[in-house]
């Protein structure tokens, strides 16, 4: 196994999740008392799961976190929440279709990574597939509920 290129692949799955447990984050604060809250609220709480999950691949492999990407990743989640979504002041319905999409991205990339690890660190093998089925659940709730976010965000 290539270590060196290992190192790059966790690192960046490093960045993508501390940018997505941001988002995680913002998400069911802004959504706590919502038909949405109780999804985001469990979406956070895996996504800490999958970090954790990856911090301990990382360590496993001798990989140390790549603070620049890491840094970089937690700053362009804040530069994002800078974006007007048809509303200057306050939480749009379009704000949180955004970041159901950006869940979703940032959960289907996991999914894939739990995937393609499983054949090679095989110590690690109920904790990758037990992540692969909460990306799985995650993804299939998000995608009826985005539906919903959708509607409300541009019926009305």
């Amino acid at each position: 196994m290539n270590e060196r290129r290992l190192a790059t692949y966790l690192n960046d799955r490093h960045a993508i999740l501390t940018a997505g447990t941001q988002l995680a984050d913002r998400a069911r604060t802004s959504n706590a008392d919502t038909v949405y809250g109780p999804l985001l609220e469990r979406i956070a709480q895996d996504l800490e799961s999958d970090h954790a999950l990856l911090r301990t691949l990382m360590d496993a492999n001798d990989v140390s976190p790549d603070r620049v990407k890491s840094s970089l990743a937690w700053v362009g989640e804040k530069l994002g929440r800078l974006k007007p979504n048809d509303q200057l002041v306050g939480y749009s319905p379009l704000s949180r279709v955004i970041e159901f999409d950006g869940l979703t991205a940032i959960i289907a990339t996991l999914d894939g990574t739990w995937v393609a690890l499983k054949p090679l660190l095989t110590a690690q093998q109920d904790e990758l597939e037990a992540a692969h089925a909460r990306a799985q659940r995650n993804l299939d709730e998000l995608g009826s509920l985005r539906q919903q976010a959708v509607h409300e965000a541009v019926a009305d």
